[in-house]
């Protein structure tokens, strides 16, 4: 599902809130999210998973191209955790044949 298709739900489902508050709303969720994020704060969704922040050190690399040793900088990568209800509803759904998606 893409942001402007989740949109289109929330308008879909509330349409007294306008297409433009929808838009809004969206990306008023994902900006404070991601501003969580960057504060290294940890973001818990119930019923869906948390989100945080991994510290990857520095670590010795290769240019694959050219074989050139490097060093890689420190990162910081996001880490989705589903939560145990996530998984379970996956889970249930391939036990009963039905491919990811088309439930």
């Amino acid at each position: 599902m893409t942001k402007s298709e989740l949109i289109d739900k929330l308008y879909s489902l509330f349409p007294e809130l306008g297409s433009e508050k929808a838009h809004m709303v969206i990306n008023l969720i994902v900006d404070k999210m991601a501003e969580s994020l960057l504060n290294g704060e940890r973001i818990e969704i119930r019923r869906l998973g948390s989100f945080a922040l991994r510290h990857h050190k520095p670590r010795a690399a290769h240019n694959p191209k050219t074989g050139q040793k490097l060093v890689a900088k420190e990162k910081y990568t996001v880490h989705f955790k589903p939560s145990k209800e996530l998984k379970e509803a996956i889970n249930e759904a391939r036990d009963k044949g039905i491919p990811p998606g088309e439930e």
